[in-house]
């Protein structure tokens, strides 16, 4: 389950940061420059909350999910895990 968790949280966390660099027009980079605070605030504070939210799907929802469709998946009476 923790490869679930590295894999999801690397897959998603690269989706999501070229998604939000789209949709604010502020790219990873620019999060490094203090300046971009000051210049663009709301851009930068919509960017980094989209961040934390693709962070935790890709660390908690899409892990969770998928180990419980492995572990309910099996036919009854067998065991998920050997």
């Amino acid at each position: 389950t923790a490869s679930f968790a590295a894999v999801s949280f690397f897959v998603l966390g690269v989706a999501g940061t070229f998604i939000l660099s789209a949709i604010t027009g502020i790219s990873a980079n620019d999060i490094l420059n203090p300046a971009i605070f000051t210049q663009k605030r709301e851009q930068a504070l919509f960017f980094i909350r989209g961040m934390q939210f693709v962070q935790f799907v890709g660390l908690f929802l899409v892990p969770s999910f998928l180990a419980a469709s492995k572990a309910f998946s099996s036919k009854p009476g067998s065991r998920p895990y050997k």
